[in-house]
């Protein structure tokens, strides 16, 4: 009995933890040196989603936009600051459930997409930009179609 209590403990622990990512970063890196940080409410972006086209290269997002609860910026700007925020991203990616959407390497420049959920609902979309001058995450937090996120991360490879 006592193993399966502690099983479902660190089951809900690792589900509470994967689900919560860029809001810890977040708030980790909130008013620090070398870090730049934004939040926007998932109350703004959807009504920015019902009251205009959210449009990124060509492409209409205002649905994807409802469709989020929050969305966390990260970008480190000092050497310092860059080293640590790549090393809490690399611990999450290492050891969460996250699932590689999309990798792409390019002049030194990596940039990843992960996704977190179950079934057809993701829960959590990260995307990461690993260059040697900048390191950015950015996570958004929500009820997301995986279908319609893995065709955007096709779309944007090519």
């Amino acid at each position: 009995m006592k193993k399966v209590i502690l099983f479902v403990t660190a089951a809900l622990m690792a589900v509470s933890m994967s689900a919560q990512n860029g809001k810890q970063l977040y708030k980790k890196y909130f008013d620090r040196d070398g870090m730049e940080t934004v939040h926007l409410s998932g109350f703004l972006l959807r009504t920015a989603g019902r009251l205009a086209t959210v449009d990124m290269d060509g492409k209409d997002l205002s649905r994807f936009a409802r469709s989020i609860k929050g969305m966390y910026v990260i970008s480190a700007e000092t050497p310092d600051a860059r080293a640590a925020l790549s090393a809490d991203i690399r611990k999450i990616i290492r050891d969460g459930n996250l699932e590689s959407l999309m990798e792409a390497s390019s002049d030194g420049q990596k940039v990843m997409m992960y996704i977190d959920g179950k079934g057809d609902v993701v829960t959590e979309l990260a995307i990461v930009t690993l260059g040697a001058d900048d390191v950015t995450f950015v996570g958004f937090e929500g009820r997301m179609s995986r279908a319609e996120l893995e065709r955007w991360a096709e779309e944007e490879t090519y």
